[in-house]
């Protein structure tokens, strides 16, 4: 399996430039995008969707709040055929109280919007087959 590594800046003022493109200088499977500003995660997600050509993408904070090392178990559950993998997290420590109950109040309301089933407390970190990307790039 070729594996494609797309990272996106989205308009950080840090060292995360740099250190893109010294991650390609040392390896031909990484490429990056880089937005002129911060135009907000979702859209950084969809940019990188847009640019990917794979079977699949994992989408996750650059942050590193969610553990980059269960991507291999998550791969591992495409290749037993599922579409979407998300991981959810068994703790929130280190969280404000505010910030938990928030979060929980967003996907109670998001629940109640949409008829799309929606996994309580599940954040951006999963796997997504092409299929869900080509849904997800399509205009509705």
């Amino acid at each position: 399996m070729k594996r494609v590594y797309v990272p996106v800046n989205d308009g950080s003022r840090d060292e995360t430039l740099a250190i893109m493109r010294e991650l390609r200088a040392k390896d031909a499977r990484v490429s990056y995008i880089n937005l002129s500003r911060d135009f907000g995660k979702e859209i950084a997600m969809i940019a990188g969707i847009d640019y990917l050509q794979g079977d699949a993408a994992v989408i996750m904070d650059a942050d590193l709040q969610d553990p980059p090392e269960l991507i291999p178990e998550m791969i591992g559950w495409w290749e037993k055929g599922y579409d979407d993998i998300s991981a959810k997290r068994r703790s929130r420590a280190g969280e404000s109280f505010f910030k938990k109950w928030s979060s929980h109040a967003f996907y109670r309301i998001l629940q109640h919007l949409t008829n799309i089933p929606i996994q309580p407390d599940v954040g951006d970190f999963r796997l997504l087959d092409k299929q869900c990307l080509s849904t997800a790039s399509s205009p509705v």
